[in-house]
């Protein structure tokens, strides 16, 4: 039942449970009649590959109101077996593979979190391979899956299990093709389709005295560790290990050191893991407009299940790749919170990644109000303009967002002009609404023309129009006559104003007047009501429309 949720944004992911791949079936969301609203993809964001953590998923659906508002969820299965099926309600399911901005980003726009999940990960599963295990004669080059021994030196020769009375453990080792023992110019090779980050194996002696080694090597052919046996003789054996904490351990050698030759047995390796590569985000900014990203860790009491031990980290990246903010701890002590203020509008990257644990995290973003709102109103419109006329010129570090400071440079000039044109609708219902809420503010009574105020004619065509009509035609006439294209220079220009007690001239032929204290009373007085009314008076609205339309649509 969605009553009373229209325009919100859904999220659907179904997963098969033990193993089980739903995404060849049929997953859909009805209306109370019945109708499909949505079918579910396994390439929900069409990133060209099915997504990694679901099966089937709607994303970004948007609540419809219609009928009862009680829609259906019908999963049409040629296959049985348990499910799981998760909603989410204005919250972004994360979508895997999420790692870098070279696969489709969710964007932190229409819906402003997400919820997700990051895992430490056993990249390639413990195992061994132990002769004893196998028939004498058994080849074991590729019994263990991801795992290829072979004879170093010899690639005609087989790595077999062979019997033998001198076998490390057991009644059988390793051979090269029958031969049971390993020297340093023929090895026994170990190679892992996946780094590891342990390694052991049984060494023996058949004769003496005989010493044994073995080796580590990371994907590269670059020797990590080396480590040597005692000397030993018949009957004796030793267990070699090596570990690397940075799971980069991609094959190992084994044999004997010198001209010794040696028996190898039981061999053993545990799986890498692996940190989640993090998930990446995608949120829009202005220039000036600050945002507040933080997370938060569901299920993270000592008793909560399913556990959440989840210690995550945040940063920001802009458009360039260029990291521009990050945090570990600021929220609680666990849980990450970084503020950034954007001094240029682009998309920026917001990367959820691990300090340590793994679990769900709920990503937060909450942006700043739009830095040309300078009346803080809710939008960006004719009224920020007049605010921020009238405070331009104003030097650093005097200013202030509410005195038409933009980008937070603490100065008000041309640049600040530049962010509000760009940003000018952001919030506002329409052009008509904000002439309408211009003018009454200016409690003036209409122009007499449309025509910019020619300088030798003032003091007769004066008629007190709003200041954002004033504006408007300054502006619109200025940008005829100028061959600078540059709005930050065309707005310094514009307002680098001469004046005298009643006008402030912009150009050499067009003035607007100052519009003193006197001169605005007698006016309020005899058109207030006009003023006020100025909604319903359709040749005024129209003027209005008109020349706001020229410098501001």
């Amino acid at each position: 039942d969605l009553s009373g949720k229209a325009g919100r944004r859904l999220d659907v992911v179904l997963a098969g449970l033990d193993g089980i791949d739903f995404s060849g079936q049929l997953l859909e969301l009805l209306d109370d009649a019945g109708n499909v609203l949505a079918t579910a993809s396994a390439d929900p964001l069409g990133a060209g590959a099915n997504a990694e953590n679901f099966d089937l998923g709607i994303t970004n659906f948007v609540i419809p109101d219609a009928g009862s508002n009680t829609f259906t969820l019908r999963l049409s299965s040629a296959i049985a077996g348990q499910y799981g099926l998760i909603v989410t309600e204005d919250l972004r399911f994360d979508v895997e593979p999420n790692q870098d901005a070279a696969t489709p980003l969710r964007d932190l726009d229409q819906v402003a979190d997400a919820l997700g999940y990051l895992t430490t990960e056993i990249v390639f599963a413990a195992g061994e391979i132990e002769p004893d295990d196998f028939a004498s004669g058994t080849v074991l080059n590729t019994v263990a899956p991801g795992v290829t021994l072979s004879v170093g030196g010899v690639a005609s020769e087989d790595v077999l299990a062979t019997a033998t009375v001198d076998a490390p453990t057991g009644s059988l080792a390793f051979s090269a093709g029958g031969l049971i023992t390993w020297t340093a110019s023929r090895p026994l090779v170990v190679d892992f389709a996946e780094p590891i980050d342990e390694i052991s194996i049984a060494v023996g002696s058949d004769d003496s005295s005989d010493v044994s080694f073995l080796s580590a090597y990371d994907d590269a052919g670059n020797l990590l560790a080396t480590i040597n046996s005692t000397a030993l003789s018949t009957g004796q054996m030793e267990v070699l290990a090596i570990s690397r904490p940075e799971g980069d351990i991609a094959s190992v050698r084994a044999g004997g050191v010198g001209s010794d030759a040696v028996l190898l047995d039981h061999l053993q390796f545990h799986g890498a893991r692996s940190a989640n590569a993090g998930d990446a985000y995608q949120i829009s900014l202005l220039a000036g407009q600050s945002v507040t990203v933080f997370t938060d860790t569901p299920f993270d009491g000592a008793a909560a299940l399913p556990s959440n031990n989840l210690d995550p980290k945040l940063t920001l990246i802009d458009s360039g790749g260029q990291l521009v903010a990050s945090d570990a701890n600021t929220h609680d002590g666990k849980n990450a919170e970084l503020v950034f203020t954007a001094t240029v509008a682009g998309n920026y990257t917001v990367r959820v990644e691990q300090e340590s644990g793994e679990g769900a995290y709920l990503l937060r973003t909450v942006k700043g109000a739009i830095p040309a709102d300078f009346d803080q109103d809710g939008a960006a419109n004719g009224a920020d303009f007049l605010v921020w006329q009238r405070s331009y010129g104003t030097a650093a570090p005097n200013a202030l967002n509410s005195d038409g400071d933009a980008n937070h440079d603490m100065a008000v000039d041309g640049a600040d002009l530049k962010i509000w044109q760009a940003q000018f609708g952001i919030g506002s219902p329409s052009i008509v609404s904000l002439a309408a809420r211009a003018t009454t503010m200016a409690s003036t009574p209409e122009p007499a023309a449309e025509t910019p105020y020619a300088a030798g004619a003032a003091e007769t065509s004066l008629a007190a129009s709003p200041d954002v009509i004033d504006a408007a035609m300054a502006v619109s006439q200025f940008r005829g006559q100028v061959s600078d294209t540059d709005d930050v220079a065309v707005a310094n220009a514009l307002f680098s104003a001469s004046s005298d007690d009643d006008y402030v001239a912009l150009t050499a032929n067009y003035v607007v007047p100052r519009r003193p204290t006197a001169q605005a009373a007698e006016y309020a007085g005899d058109d207030a009501e006009k003023a006020t009314e100025a909604d319903g008076a359709d040749e005024f609205q129209g003027l209005t429309d008109e020349l706001l339309e020229l410098v501001f649509a």
